[in-house]
């Protein structure tokens, strides 16, 4: 029905394809997308730009316009990603966790150190952290784990496949050091799971075996960490 009222031509269908991509868009999401970025803007103008004296210097050493060129590329990003179904997404679960993994181990090597951490893969005029874009892939990795046929989660082997994928992530994470990113991809993985349907005694058993680890690790966490776990 769609095809006729739109016509018969060869460009019907993915006139029709648009049309649907336009309709599943989240505007509001977009709308408060811009509004951070405007609201970013302005504090690394007000906080950094505008306390600098007046000099010469090349237009990528201004904050305020590194800001808008990152934030352009990324909303094409956005646009494009969002035109593509995520449950495609699943097929390429593989690949999607050896490039994480990659790009963190890359991280331990060739990252730049500043600041008493190894987070950041430096390049000419701009770096990646890919802790942060692990975040966000770990999640497509871990929903392909976690949602198998009906009933399958009654096994504990979905449950502690998705715990080792999350796993060696948070733990390379954790070695740059980047204690709090590691521990949003533990807790993601924790609220999926759930999320997923695991069978309460899986649950129970990781709460345990967590009381059992966590004297061990606190003891082999930095004093910052520890003192970032009391304050909050």
């Amino acid at each position: 029905i769609h095809y006729c009222l739109m016509g018969t031509g060869a460009l019907a269908p993915s006139r029709y394809r648009a049309t649907m991509t336009l309709r599943r868009f989240d505007w509001s999401f977009f709308l408060a997308t811009l509004a951070l970025i405007l609201v970013g803007v302005v504090m690394i103008y007000s906080a950094y730009e505008a306390s600098l004296p007046p000099m010469d210097r090349h237009w990528t050493d201004n904050a305020v316009f590194r800001q808008l060129l990152f934030a352009g590329v990324g909303l094409i990003a956005y646009f494009f990603v969002a035109a593509i179904d995520y449950r495609h997404l699943s097929a390429f679960h593989r690949w999607t966790f050896g490039l994480v993994v990659l790009a963190l181990g890359a991280t331990m090597v060739i990252g730049n150190v500043a600041f008493g951490g190894q987070r950041w893969i430096r390049f000419e005029t701009f770096g990646i952290q890919p802790s942060e874009l692990s975040k966000v892939l770990m999640i497509t990795v871990l929903a392909r784990y976690l949602s198998g046929e009906e009933g399958s989660l009654d096994s504990p082997l979905p449950f502690l496949a998705s715990m080792v994928l999350a796993i060696v992530p948070a733990i390379l994470i954790y070695r740059q050091p980047n204690f709090g990113t590691a521990l949003i991809v533990v807790v993601t993985w924790v609220g999926m799971s759930f999320l997923a349907g695991v069978r309460w005694q899986h649950i129970a058993l990781l709460v345990c075996l967590g009381l059992v680890a966590i004297p061990v690790v606190w003891f082999q966490m930095e004093d910052y960490m520890r003192d970032r776990i009391l304050l909050f």
